[in-house]
């Protein structure tokens, strides 16, 4: 096809990984202290490290005119690494005066060059910044700016590593971001205010690391036997009671409680809770602002295939399929199994609620989704049955006809790849319009190799 006629190419969401390994990314410019006073990014950072498993890596990084390493990529399976990572986030000074994404692009990307790729592991960088590409004058940031699109998106997406980013207050570049994000594989999220930061990176986890979830209704999350960990977020605020635990014997648990096999980190804003090999039965949650979220580790996994961009008012795929650690389920666990997803937008808004229709196939169902509202959309599909619920989330950004997004992805919905035999097109992209400046910038647009998704869907 023409890749200059591209409409709703889309990207589609990645396989769950074995393991993720993070480079976190935090912008340490001046304009922080004034947009993020309370520090709330350093407590969602830290919140997002507390997310993470015991299996990912974690390296964390801040930059300004140039980046700096703070933590190579450490295992987070070593209790230091996460004590350490706190202690060093605390010490971040916001004293830069120019941000550069390329450094702290190139910086990420160092350290995962020391690192031997591993197809079973998740590359991610993290990026957070208030800010827009700013280096001084007009020519240096125009250069760092082609630096980024000509050389550094080729070397990420050949080494398979996604960009992941939160743009923090209305000055931040997140069309760029958004660029930057679709065309590795990863996405961007806006945070309009500091009080939005740590719902941007909650959203950012369960796009990069695709956990799986049980929906909580009323305060109340069902749990079967082949749970191997029930992970509990519950947001509160300063008004709030305690957050309080009921297990299916209606015991009551609280942060005091000495329970085996539980853990239970309290913060300001948030309480995690995790709970190894926990009871079957109903878990019920009371104290919090909201049902919070839950995370599952379990033998019934759940996979969905959504895109990552989507042209409004254009129908897309949404699909989902149920495995057993990884493989085909049994017939006999699918057969009473029904697919719903909500759809929101717009700090959660409900857009609609749609049936997925089941397939041929034991624990397989997709429909169709056609959305006519600009900006993000998240996606929860939820597997019903009398035995379980499972569900998985994925974020699709929907744009009008023509967006430069559309440009970065092929009709199969996999990301361009840059391979040196075939340059196929170029592209115009919208400099920094808080510069006033318009640069033209040719991107040198590869033929498509087959993403990981795709390998990982043909192999199952």
């Amino acid at each position: 096809m023409c890749l200059l006629c591209v409409f709703l190419l889309v990207l589609c969401s990645r396989v769950s990984a074995d393991s993720v390994d993070v480079v976190l990314t935090l912008d340490r410019s001046l304009s922080m202290r004034a947009n993020d006073p309370g520090r709330v990014s350093l407590d969602a950072a830290e919140l997002l490290i507390a997310l993470m498993g015991r299996d990912d890596r974690l390296a964390l990084m801040t930059f300004g005119v140039d980046a700096d390493s703070l933590l190579p990529l450490s295992p987070l399976s070593s209790e230091k690494t996460a004590a350490r990572a706190s202690a060093l986030l605390r010490g971040i000074v916001t004293d830069g005066r120019m941000t550069n994404f390329e450094a702290a692009l190139s910086g990420a990307y160092g350290q995962f060059s020391k690192t031997d790729q591993d197809a079973a592991v998740h590359r991610a960088i993290v990026l957070f910044s208030d800010g827009q590409m700013n280096l001084g004058a007009e020519d240096a940031t125009a250069a760092a700016r082609e630096e980024i699109l000509q050389r550094l998106i080729p070397k990420l997406q050949a080494a398979h590593i996604h960009v992941y980013s939160v743009a923090f207050s209305p000055d931040a570049d997140l069309e760029f971001l958004r660029l930057l994000g679709v065309s590795t594989g990863g996405f961007a999220f806006g945070a309009t205010t500091a009080d939005d930061i740590p719902e941007a990176f909650i959203s950012l986890f369960e796009q990069a690391e695709q956990p799986l979830m049980a929906p909580i209704r009323d305060g109340e999350v069902k749990i079967d036997s082949e749970v191997e960990a029930l992970k509990l977020l519950v947001e509160h605020g300063p008004g709030d009671p305690p957050v309080r635990l009921t297990d299916p014997s209606s015991k009551e648990l609280t942060s005091e409680s000495e329970q085996p096999g539980m853990t239970w980190q309290s913060s300001s804003r948030f309480d995690h809770i995790t709970v190894a090999q926990p009871e079957p039965g109903a878990w019920k949650v009371s104290g919090g602002a909201n049902d919070g979220k839950a995370y599952l580790e379990s033998a019934i996994g759940l996979e969905i295939v959504a895109p990552l961009v989507a042209e409004v008012y254009d129908p897309f795929a949404v699909s989902a399929r149920l495995n057993y650690r990884g493989g085909t389920l049994d017939p006999k666990l699918g057969e009473d199994v029904s697919f719903t997803a909500v759809i929101t937008q717009e700090s959660s808004h409900l857009v609609k609620q749609i049936r997925l229709e089941r397939s041929d196939l034991p624990g397989e169902a997709s429909a169709r989704v056609q959305l006519t509202q600009r900006g993000t959309a998240r996606i929860e599909v939820t597997a019903h049955s009398r035995e379980f619920q499972r569900s998985k989330a994925a974020f699709v950004e929907l744009v009008g006809h023509n967006s430069p997004l559309t440009a970065v992805v092929d009709d199969g919905g996999r990301p361009l790849q840059a391979e040196v035999r075939k340059q196929a097109v170029m592209i115009l992209i919208a400099a920094n319009a808080a510069l006033a400046l318009l640069i033209g910038v040719a991107i040198g647009v590869y033929r498509w190799r087959v993403s990981r998704r795709h390998r990982a869907t043909e192999e199952d």
